[in-house]
């Protein structure tokens, strides 16, 4: 059997073997013992413990391993998150809910009652999970409504580079897409959306 331990305020994480002592490990510091997270099973659920006390009841079939103070939490075939406190902070309720990297700042591609859309972190809506298919174009991503068609990059740096087309076009001329318009087709009709 193993147990996860994740270390709060330092940047690492390992894996030790219960049977072990801890104090032998040379990933983890005593010093900072007990500001760490426990991973247990209890049941064959999971849960997490600090300092010996539960913040998290074991009631989940699988716990990630913290990122940014968030992980993700999956129970009864369904995922959401939860924060370093134990709190719920995307309901458990996506038959998907994958973190895309190559949003700035990331978001959780989500899929529920087979319908995609995006979440931030917080939980919070960015695309409506209206769309039959989000498939990734590189770092962008295609929608997909019923025959219709649309696009979505998010990246909020230094210069907001996001964008978003509508899936209500029939098609989308891809080589046109990071010019100030884009061209697009609605049935023959060819038009130009702007950035």
């Amino acid at each position: 059997m193993w147990i996860l331990i994740v270390v709060q305020e330092a940047v690492c994480s390992c894996f030790v073997q219960v049977e072990q002592d801890i104090r032998r490990s040379t990933h983890i510091k005593m010093k900072k013992i007990f500001k760490q997270l426990f991973l247990y099973i209890e049941n064959g659920k999971f849960g997490i413990k600090r300092q010996g006390k539960i913040i998290v009841p074991a009631c989940y079939d699988h716990i990630d391993i913290f990122d940014k103070g968030i992980a993700r939490v999956k129970k009864d075939s369904l995922w959401g998150t939860i924060d370093n406190r134990g709190k719920i902070v995307i309901p458990v309720e996506y038959k998907v809910l994958e973190k895309e990297y190559y949003t700035t700042p990331e978001l959780f591609l989500v899929e529920k009652d087979k319908r995609w859309g995006f979440l931030n972190e917080q939980g919070e809506t960015v695309l409506p999970i209206i769309y039959d298919v989000i498939d990734r174009l590189g770092s962008n991503f295609n929608l997909y409504l019923g025959d219709k068609r649309g696009y979505f990059k998010y990246y909020k740096g230094k210069e907001d580079e996001s964008r978003f087309i509508p899936a209500c076009y029939t098609a989308i001329n891809e080589s046109t897409l990071w010019s100030n318009y884009t061209l697009v087709y609605d049935g023959d009709t060819i038009l130009f959306v702007d950035k």
